[in-house]
């Protein structure tokens, strides 16, 4: 009887493990609810960080342009913060998108007008292959949406907001 119950016991340690090891992104695919996660739960400080980062290897930002692009890139972050706070228990997702472009746009602008026309025409670039890259996931995403998570919608919609959709 003992032995039994060691078996089933050592069983059922197995299944969990195995079942952790598919949660932290493992597996093919896997992952994006932690990086989902991860991204809602940044301040709009560190959001600002990652993205003027991003932005200065992607354009060649010089150190002199640094200071500005993340003063804008922290206004947009902080207006986005607002923003899912305003519409965080709405199902109006229109009007969430359409404030969202209009910040995304403010911000657009104010970036163009703080680098120079190559450094911005690389970003122009970068951003039109994350949009491709979006759109091959909505694809995937439409074939799938039966099996689609939550989290794996917001990992969409967080894209969705970084290409400024």
């Amino acid at each position: 009887m003992k032995k039994l119950l060691f078996v089933v016991a050592l069983l059922a340690s197995a299944m969990m493990f195995a079942q952790n090891g598919n949660a932290k992104g493992k597996g093919k695919g896997k992952g994006n609810a932690a990086n989902a996660q991860a991204k809602k739960n940044m301040s709009p400080e560190e959001r600002a960080d990652k993205i003027t980062g991003r932005l200065k290897s992607e354009m060649g930002l010089s150190d002199d342009q640094m200071p500005k692009v993340k003063e804008i890139t922290l206004a947009r972050t902080k207006k986005m913060a607002e923003l899912r706070a305003k519409y965080a228990n709405s199902q109006d997702k229109t009007a969430f998108k359409a404030e969202r472009k209009a910040i995304f746009e403010s911000w657009q602008s104010d970036l163009k007008s703080s680098v120079n026309p190559d450094q911005y025409a690389k970003y122009e670039a970068k951003k039109a292959e994350r949009m491709k890259k979006l759109e091959e996931r909505k694809k995937n995403a439409g074939k799938k949406a039966e099996s689609a998570s939550k989290e794996g919608e917001e990992t969409l919609e967080e894209l969705e907001e970084e290409v400024g959709q």
